[in-house]
């Protein structure tokens, strides 16, 4: 008997909280709806809005409507750049593995979201930079990278080589730079 005295309060306790919370929202919707010239009034149905005159009706149908053939669209966008991304970058990977970045392909390439990894080669091939390392390791880089890639034809592994030369990519460099001068630091 106790107990179930217990489940009634309780019962009504979230009733009581649902109805407050309910309010509220109405409250914030009334308060949205007078910025944009339209109001909300409450019905009979604690689920349903009703608006206040045609002219708002017709208003709020014309924003409805905006909102409704907008959401699709964004929903699409969103979904799509991870995958359309790799796809792109992995087609171009089975012709000249590895990349030849520049700036705004790195960014690209490395931006979020992202569902497959990235393997970049930061170099700089040019006699006066005087990186013979540089010059050395990118024979061995190269024959990697087409190995990994004709191996992976079907990129399973979800993994994108490239190379960015300093001279495509000084803006890359910089950035990199001051990130391990940060690092360094702290």
């Amino acid at each position: 008997m106790r107990s179930q005295q217990t489940s009634r309060s309780r019962l009504a306790l979230c009733s009581a909280t649902t109805k407050v919370r309910r309010r509220r929202t109405l409250d914030r919707l009334h308060s949205f709806g007078s910025g944009f010239g339209f109001g909300f009034g409450l019905s009979s149905s604690p689920f349903l809005i009703s608006l206040n005159s045609s002219a708002h009706y017709s208003k709020m149908r014309l924003l409805k409507g905006l909102i409704l053939s907008l959401l699709p669209a964004a929903a699409l966008a969103a979904k799509k750049p991870a995958a359309d991304k790799f796809e792109q970058f992995h087609t171009k990977a089975l012709s000249s593995a590895p990349l030849k970045l520049d700036d705004s392909v790195y960014a690209k390439l490395t931006s979020a979201p992202r569902d497959y990894s990235v393997a970049v080669l930061l170099t700089a091939l040019e006699a006066r930079f005087g990186c013979a390392l540089c010059r050395e390791f990118q024979p061995e880089w190269d024959l990697l990278s087409r190995s990994w890639t004709k191996g992976d034809k079907q990129g399973d592994s979800r993994l994108i080589f490239g190379t960015l030369d300093f001279i495509d990519g000084k803006n890359t460099f910089q950035s990199v730079s001051s990130m391990t001068e940060y690092l360094s630091s702290a």
